[in-house]
């Protein structure tokens, strides 16, 4: 029998040095360890449901049991970001432990900020009730027409919605505690301590914003504070503090958006939809346009699209006017540019703090004949005259001018493909002699200006 020999090969060194590294790197990457640990405060008592989680990732990470204990698979330099609400967040290394204790300290700042409650303040440390507040600061950064709708998304538990997009009537209606009634669920709006409406505020002029969602608002406010209450705080002058003139501006462009609705703006297709709407609800019934009709459109149609200005057509007119094929989303919706303007004047002396502002709108709207040009001035003024006596005044006042048109969709469902919106100063009418009701007509024409004061 014969044995065979074993066969080596010899490699050249730096190809070997090569592996040889390639598998340290691959088992240094892939290094894992298992960290356990306890998060307290500075009392020493567990914190229960903080965050445990690896620097650099967003999905390796852990929640205290209830004796503030974890335990983390992470890598071998790893770093733990632990947090929690109401303290500091720290960042603790892992490198060469498997056990760790993090000791959280207070954010005092977060403490110690005073909230509105019901007719006077409170620091949040001593807070019970549930509340939630909105600066000033996260206001100016919405580019909205007023101060209802700016809300939206800033507070838990406080639900915005946005009904109707009409200048002056596109206020947000706000829910904090659901449908809890058969009648109204709006909440009760105090602005500066007496009640008012949210339309009233300039929101340039707000300092705070606190929602009071749970039901010991009623005990302040009684039945009317059921749906929660709202706290409105202006905007003052610091005693002290020389005048400053203030100035923001806002100017936003509105369309309607491309895949809104659409109404039919072929006269031919209008036609034979028309006729099987007339046989569907009734069968024997005939149809109500004739085929001759129809085919009259299309090819008229077909002429108005490529010689507008010609005129052979039975009607002796331009094509485009003999055979019109309106959409009306077109004629009645336009981009439209709003813009809102606001100063402000405040300052103080050593016994007196003063602001002035004024508040300026114009939104002209995405409909014709609906737009609406809005003032608003506010005067919070407070002077000591002694120390048992401080006089002063917080008035404001507002003049709303808004165009009549109607945004009643109603009307709007009415209407036809053949005919011109206007020509030469002239409203069209349905050139079949089907219809007279021009929308274009119908949203100018519509009531006189009206004007509210406030």
């Amino acid at each position: 029998m014969k044995q065979g020999r074993r066969k080596w090969v010899h490699l050249p060194k730096s190809v070997v040095i090569l592996g040889l590294l390639l598998c340290s790197f691959a088992s240094a990457a892939f290094a894992q360890k298992s960290v356990k640990g306890t998060v307290v405060d500075a009392s020493g008592i567990p914190v229960i449901g903080a965050n445990v989680l690896e620097k650099g990732t967003t999905s390796n990470g852990s929640i205290t049991n209830i004796d503030g204990e974890f335990s983390l698979s992470v890598k071998e330099d790893a770093i733990l970001v632990v947090s929690y609400i109401g303290y500091i967040t720290q960042e603790v290394p892992t490198k060469g432990l498997n056990e760790i204790k993090v000791t959280l300290q207070e954010d005092s700042e977060t403490l110690e900020e005073v909230v509105v409650v019901g007719y006077g303040v409170q620091k949040k440390v001593n807070l019970t009730g549930s509340v939630s507040t909105v600066s000033s600061e996260r206001l100016e950064s919405r580019a909205t027409t007023n101060l209802s709708s700016s809300l939206s998304g800033l507070a838990t538990g406080v639900s915005v919605n946005q009904s109707s997009g009409k200048p002056g009537d596109d206020g947000a209606s706000i829910q904090m505690r659901g449908l809890g009634s058969f009648n109204s669920t709006s909440p009760m709006v105090i602005v500066n301590g007496a009640e008012a409406s949210i339309s009233s505020v300039n929101s340039d002029d707000v300092e705070s914003i606190s929602f009071l969602k749970d039901a010991a608002s009623a005990a302040i406010y009684g039945s009317r504070g059921a749906n929660g209450v709202i706290l409105i705080t202006t905007k003052k002058g610091k005693r002290g503090e020389a005048p400053r003139i203030t100035y923001s501006g806002i100017v936003t462009n509105s369309k309607m958006s491309g895949k809104a609705f659409r109404f039919e703006d072929n006269y031919a297709e209008y036609m034979e939809m028309a006729n099987r709407w007339n046989t569907n609800r009734d069968y024997q019934a005939g149809t109500k346009y004739t085929q001759a009709d129809i085919d009259e459109w299309r090819e008229g149609l077909q002429k108005a699209a490529s010689d507008p200005y010609g005129t052979d057509n039975p009607y002796g007119v331009p094509n485009f006017l003999a055979y019109p094929s309106t959409q009306w989303v077109d004629v009645l919706f336009r981009p439209s540019t709003s813009h809102k303007h606001n100063v402000s004047l405040s300052g103080g002396s050593e016994n007196t703090s003063y602001l002035m502002s004024f508040n300026y709108l114009d939104n002209p709207g995405t409909l014709e004949n609906t737009g609406l040009k809005s003032y608003q001035g506010r005067v919070n003024l407070e002077t000591t005259i002694n120390k048992f006596l401080t006089v002063g005044t917080q008035t404001y006042a507002t003049f709303d001018d808004r165009e009549p048109g109607s945004t009643s969709f109603t009307y709007m469902f009415q209407n036809t493909p053949a005919m011109t919106p206007e020509y030469n100063g002239m409203y069209g009418v349905a050139v079949d002699g089907s219809s007279n009701n021009n929308l274009l007509a119908t949203v100018v024409s519509t009531g006189e200006n009206t004007a509210a004061h406030g």
